[in-house]
C-alpha cells in the first residue's frame, strides 16, 4: 500500500455505522478490514506527517532520549529542553 493511500479518506473504514462493532477480531487479525501492518503503517504516516508539520511550523516535538531516560521537547533550531530534570 503506497503512502498516497493511505492519506485519502478512502483508506479509512466507513465508520458511519457502529452497531455493530465488535472490535478486534483475533481471529484473521483484522480491524475493520485493515490487517495490523496496514494500520501501523498509517499510524507511522501520521506520526510523520505531524513533526514535518511541527518543524514547519516551529512548534517543538516531544520526543524521548533512550541514553538519558529522560523525556524532552526538541525545537526546530534542533536545541533541546529536557523535562523533569
Amino acid at each position: 500500500m503506497t503512502l498516497e493511500k493511505m492519506r485519502t479518506a478512502d483508506f479509512l473504514p466507513d465508520t458511519s455505522d457502529l452497531s455493530d462493532f465488535n472490535g478486534f477480531n483475533k481471529a484473521n487479525n483484522f480491524i475493520n478490514g485493515l490487517s495490523i501492518e496496514e494500520i501501523t503503517a498509517a499510524f507511522n504516516v501520521a506520526v510523520q506527517e505531524n513533526m514535518i508539520e511541527s518543524r514547519w511550523k516551529s512548534a517543538p516535538i516531544a520526543r524521548y532520549d533512550e541514553v538519558a531516560k529522560l523525556a524532552y521537547l526538541e525545537f526546530a533550531d534542533g536545541s533541546r529542553e529536557y523535562i523533569n530534570e
